[in-house]
């Protein structure tokens, strides 16, 4: 099954199904989305890689004699050729036989298992965003909603969201960050000092402001929001995951940064708002709809660049 089939099964799925609680009776927020893109490609790389495992010990056990045969061979060469060292050349010798015959008869099958073994590992950034999801979903009340990943249109692409929360006041448009050290503001970003720098290094490093990111992915989904009649207020934030990574800057209303469980108590004291229920279900179906229109899109473009 294809990527693009893949995520059009999970989407309609999701639809379908989407107000559901992770325990049956808790009291807890509901996930209108629940996987990333990151953990979708997995889940179909993990089958991949079982399939061509299975492939490449067929082809083995097809070559049996040739690679007895070819490791032998080699065994004997480079023992002979390195017997002042043995029996390093008999071991060397027999691997790279061995090796010879896998690259010819199983070449591209043990390639294309070493790419898909990077879509296997987790991700940078993926296990921040795994964390902002699991802790809203556990402490949040079913007046919330949440969606994971969201791809919305910007004018160009789209531009992909990690996660927006449907509150009963407000919608909050999150930007995780899950890395270590000392941040500080500046004119062209964030100014970055490593965890074990102590604010000493050489070379000034500066990373892309996370508040610019949500400010304006906040800007679009409320107009986009607006498109079909939804006037609500959006309020983008950041939350930083690691405990290691430190804010140094003063706080700033039009995007604050918290870490996760101050999130929560921030987001709990909100007043009921025109937000009911029926609502969130309509704009988590709209936003789930519009990921679909716009994820293959966007997420093609950024593999054509890489």
């Amino acid at each position: 099954m294809t990527h693009s089939a893949l995520y059009l099964f999970d989407t309609y799925i999701n639809a379908s199904r989407f107000l559901y609680k992770f325990r049956k009776g808790d009291d807890m927020a509901r996930v209108a989305k629940r996987d990333t893109i990151l953990q979708k490609t997995r889940e179909e790389s993990l089958f991949m890689k079982r399939r061509l495992e299975g492939e490449i010990e067929r082809v083995k056990r097809e070559n049996k004699k040739d690679l007895l045969f070819q490791s032998i061979l080699w065994m004997m060469a480079m023992g002979i050729a390195l017997f002042f060292v043995f029996p390093i050349g008999f071991i060397l010798g027999w691997f790279v036989g061995r090796e010879l015959v896998l690259r010819k008869v199983c070449g591209g099958q043990r390639i294309q298992l070493k790419q898909l073994n990077h879509h296997i590992q987790i991700q940078p950034g993926e296990e921040g965003e795994s964390k902002v999801s699991d802790v809203i979903e556990g402490w949040l009340p079913d007046t919330f909603t949440l969606l994971n990943d969201l791809v919305i249109p910007n004018g160009r692409n789209g531009t992909q969201i990690d996660h927006v929360l449907i509150g009963p006041d407000k919608i909050y448009c999150i930007e995780t960050k899950d890395i270590t050290g000392r941040f500080y503001p500046h004119r062209e970003g964030w100014l970055w000092y490593p965890y074990n720098s102590r604010g000493n290094v050489t070379k000034k490093t500066i990373v892309k402001n996370p508040q610019g990111q949500s400010i304006y992915h906040a800007v679009h989904l409320r107009k986009y929001l607006r498109s079909y009649g939804h006037h609500y207020k959006v309020e983008p934030v950041v939350i930083m995951t690691n405990s290691q990574g430190v804010w140094m800057g003063k706080q700033d209303d039009k995007c604050p940064i918290f870490r996760i469980h101050d999130f929560i108590h921030y987001v709990r004291k909100a007043n009921q708002g025109k937000i009911t229920r029926k609502t969130s279900d309509e704009l988590a179906r709209l936003l789930l709809e519009c990921d679909r229109d716009y994820s293959d899109g966007f997420y093609r473009a950024i593999r054509s660049v890489q």
